[in-house]
């Protein structure tokens, strides 16, 4: 079965890839030139434009580490202009690729999931999919209606009235013959037919 959602969230996925990638290559690139072209440095803003812009969804998607998600966007803060990156030390250009590194194992283990997640949704057939989610809504319909108020206090009158009714027609005839037992009858008969109407 076909999941547009989760094929929107692939496709994201391997673009927010293929602009991670090409943040690297630009900042390698740009540490081998003496100076950096302008056209070099509007491509940077563009790929960290087009990053920022995707992060939302990975840091989303990345449940099982959102922290090394967060990780990418302060990396592409950081990383103010190309100029700015030929400024730092050695160590510094280091750290930032190895934070690069993490956030980029964590998008191909993401993009990894997700597509194992596809391959089981294709797998499913629709009917029994929509059968499923049919039973579920029934049970959650039954469900909310155990846990509503109003409907115990109707099911808790009506069990009552049944018991009185009961109890009316195996002793009534015996009960009949005592004066509080009448009263009671006429007074809940009364409140019955009042809150019914």
């Amino acid at each position: 079965m076909k999941d547009p959602v989760l094929d929107q969230d692939i496709d994201m996925m391997h673009k927010l890839q293929e602009e991670w990638k090409l943040f690297l290559d630009i900042i390698s690139q740009s540490l081998k030139y003496k100076t950096i072209p302008s056209e070099k440095e509007e491509e940077f803003m563009k790929v960290k434009s087009n990053l920022a812009m995707y992060h939302d969804e990975f840091v989303t998607l990345a449940e099982e580490d959102p922290q090394t998600a967060q990780n990418m966007l302060s990396l592409v803060a950081r990383t103010i202009s190309l100029k700015h990156l030929r400024r730092l030390s050695a160590a510094e250009v280091k750290k930032i690729e190895i934070e690069w590194h993490e956030v980029n194992f964590l998008l191909n283990n993401v993009i990894g999931e997700l597509e194992e997640k596809r391959e089981r949704t294709n797998q499913i057939n629709p009917m029994t999919f929509k059968g499923k989610k049919v039973l579920a809504n029934i049970g959650l319909f039954f469900s909310s209606l155990f846990h509503n108020t109003a409907l115990r206090v109707i099911v808790a009158l009506v069990i009552l009235v049944g018991g009185l009714l009961a109890v009316d027609h195996m002793w009534g005839e015996q009960l009949n013959q005592y004066q509080a037992y009448q009263l009671i009858q006429e007074n809940f008969i009364t409140h019955i037919h009042n809150f019914l109407n």
